[in-house]
């Protein structure tokens, strides 16, 4: 069940079929990606992905009349019986208090459910996705405008998101497994948790940044990942080599308390 991070204000499929209700749609592919991404009918939409580009958690609002467009293609698939086969794509129908799941193997869906797979794809590549905490500790929802920047220091490789408020080192980032004996006791206070509470995951000799890693400073964030004291005004670079230092960063802390969490089921 996908945790929305963004409070539910209610809402239904405004035109969608008669007697029909519908307050998330959700589709979910292992090939040739493994992501899920759902879209509640109050414009709140939520992507977890395990492979590809865009790992990890992210939070997004769109606009809720998305929900209009899709109605002829709802009309078809509550008139089908739930459609089950080799689950390597995956649509999930909220509706009327209950849910239903049509899957099938990728080539081999029915009309219905290609149409509206293909038409869930197109609207997360256009939706403005921003980081979402899983643990709930921090509010990254402002963050989807941030400088992408990237770091590599020894065996450390790393993906992050810039902003005067610090650095959010992104999910599937891949840290240092050693430590410096020089590294600042804060620093390797921060690792040592990391690798305690799951934020770091060891496999195949390197630490995999399991979820969004939200820090106060370029440095911090380098520092924690490279293993070593590092300056990360100089070690962040974006697309076009320039560092952390080099951008006139936005004002604005982009951090703050954390919005109200609420679980749908």
């Amino acid at each position: 069940m996908a945790d929305r991070h963004l409070p539910y204000t209610g809402g239904s499929c405004s035109g969608c079929a008669a007697g029909v209700t519908t307050t998330s749609i959700t589709l979910a592919r292992t090939v040739p990606q493994a992501y899920q991404v759902t879209y509640w009918a109050d414009g709140v939409a939520r992507w977890d992905g395990l492979t590809g580009d865009r790992l990890g958690a992210w939070q997004a609002r769109v606009e809720p009349t998305w929900t209009g467009r899709v109605r002829p293609i709802l009309e078809a698939l509550v008139e089908r019986p739930p459609h089950k086969s080799r689950a390597e794509v995956t649509v999930a129908l909220d509706m009327d208090g209950r849910r239903t799941t049509h899957s099938a193997e990728v080539g081999r869906e029915p009309e219905a459910l290609w149409v509206l797979a293909t038409l869930i794809d197109g609207m997360s590549r256009l939706t403005e996705w921003a980081p979402l905490d899983i643990t709930g500790e921090s509010d990254l929802a402002g963050w989807a405008s941030a400088i992408p920047m990237t770091m590599s220091v020894g065996s450390c490789s790393a993906r992050g998101l810039a902003a005067t408020a610090g650095m959010v080192v992104l999910a599937g980032s891949v840290a240092a497994t050693s430590t410096a004996p020089t590294l600042e006791a804060n620093y390797a206070k921060q690792r040592s948790k990391l690798a305690t509470d799951g934020g770091f995951e060891l496999g195949l000799d390197r630490f995999v940044v399991t979820r969004h890693l939200l820090f106060q400073s370029p440095s911090a964030a380098a520092s924690v990942m490279a293993g070593s004291n590092t300056n990360g005004r100089r070690a962040w670079r974006d697309s076009h080599g320039r560092t952390w230092a080099d951008h006139a960063l936005a004002a604005e802390a982009l951090g703050g308390p954390t919005r109200e969490r609420r679980r749908v089921t």
